[in-house]
């Protein structure tokens, strides 16, 4: 298993640097590093807000769905799907927003 950005920082955080080259590549090291991690936190952040987005399009579509001209006897039994799903898809939404 590789290193994590977080352990390669504190293991280029722990280097003795002799000559002013040396900190300077150590400092650059880091700072590209922390660069990385940010844009990763800044793409994982916007794909969790594009998956919010589609299930709740999806979620709206199924509540918007129609069941009116289901056979009478299966009425219900397509409404407590629907709201099921739609249900489902507000726990998913919810755990994406860490709510």
């Amino acid at each position: 298993m590789g290193m994590t950005i977080d352990k390669a920082i504190e293991f280029f955080n722990g280097l003795e640097c002799h000559t002013p080259q040396a900190k300077d590549a150590r400092d650059v090291a880091i700072d590209t590093m922390r660069k990385y991690q940010q844009l990763q936190a800044d793409y994982e952040n916007r794909l969790k807000a594009d998956m919010v987005a589609m299930l709740t399009d999806i979620q709206l579509e199924i509540e918007e769905l129609d069941v009116s001209d289901v056979v009478p006897e299966y009425q219900d039994g397509a409404e407590e799907t629907r709201e099921y799903i739609s249900d489902l898809l507000q726990q998913k939404i919810d755990a994406l927003k860490g709510e």
